[in-house]
């Protein structure tokens, strides 16, 4: 598991679902304006909402880490992903 960057944030959860290749995922991710830190992808902001939102690529799916004004990207992330990929299972760390 990715360790966080240490901001304090809110709720840790995993989207759990089969991908063939993390290009797939990378592009996806990339149409949020994530900015990229090591092998995290950060959301600061994204139309006008502040957050702080932390993606991590893992074998199984993705670790998310978040706290702020999140839910548009969250609902936009699982629309997403559920559209590419098929069905996700959300999980709490």
């Amino acid at each position: 598991m990715i360790i966080p960057t240490g901001i304090k944030l809110g709720l840790a959860q995993s989207f759990k679902f089969k991908y063939n290749d993390i290009l797939e995922i990378e592009d996806l991710l990339n149409e949020f304006e994530c900015s990229k830190k090591n092998k995290l992808w950060i959301i600061n902001d994204f139309n006008s909402k502040q957050m702080e939102f932390e993606i991590a690529i893992e074998d199984y799916g993705l670790y998310t880490h978040r706290n702020g004004d999140y839910f548009e990207v969250l609902g936009l992330l699982v629309e997403q992903l559920t559209a590419k990929f098929g069905q996700i299972e959300i999980g709490d760390f």
